[in-house]
């Protein structure tokens, strides 16, 4: 018999490039699937979300645009398609009278209030509402991915119409 025969076949003992992408794709996968459990209970468990008092002001508005601000009224945001509650007016919004800035003859500037009493002055509107969410970096997020912070302006709309209001503060309720 030949020798070439008789050679015993042993396995080599080393890795290829493939084994080692398989080994990495399933160490990936497992941690993929830790992360998505995280961060559901993050966003779905409601041992971590709070409640929020937002505090917001409606500027340059008429009087009777207050009649959208009532106490438990909801307000919601539009994202694309898509309408996310933000939360439940807490109280009626407050009418304040409208500040205008006027320029006098000699360049300064006075600061004029219009009467708040004619429906068709301009008013500022002072309000808040509560909310549940997640306070992360100063912004507050909300169920849908909805962020608040102080600062921003927002268009919002009640079940009898639209606004733009302009987010004072966020307070968490203890």
């Amino acid at each position: 018999m030949n020798e070439q025969s008789h050679k015993k076949i042993t396995p080599q003992n080393h890795l290829n490039l493939l084994d080692l992408a398989l080994v990495l794709l399933a160490l990936l996968s497992i941690v993929a699937v830790w992360q998505r459990g995280n961060l559901r209970f993050f966003f779905e468990g409601d041992r971590t979300k709070s409640s929020y008092t937002v505090a917001f002001t409606v500027s340059a508005v008429r009087a009777d645009a207050a009649e959208l601000l009532q106490a438990d009224t909801v307000l919601y945001v539009r994202e694309g398609d898509t309408a996310h509650e933000l939360g439940r007016l807490a109280e009626d919004a407050t009418v304040l009278p409208h500040t205008v800035l006027m320029p006098k003859g000699d360049g300064s500037v006075a600061e004029v209030l219009l009467p708040k009493d004619d429906p068709r002055a301009l008013v500022d509107l002072s309000g808040s509402f509560t909310c549940r969410g997640v306070l992360r970096d100063g912004a507050l997020v909300l169920e849908g991915g909805i962020t608040l912070s102080p600062d921003m302006e927002l268009s919002v709309f009640t079940s009898r119409g639209e606004m733009q209001i302009f987010v004072r503060s966020i307070t968490e309720n203890l």
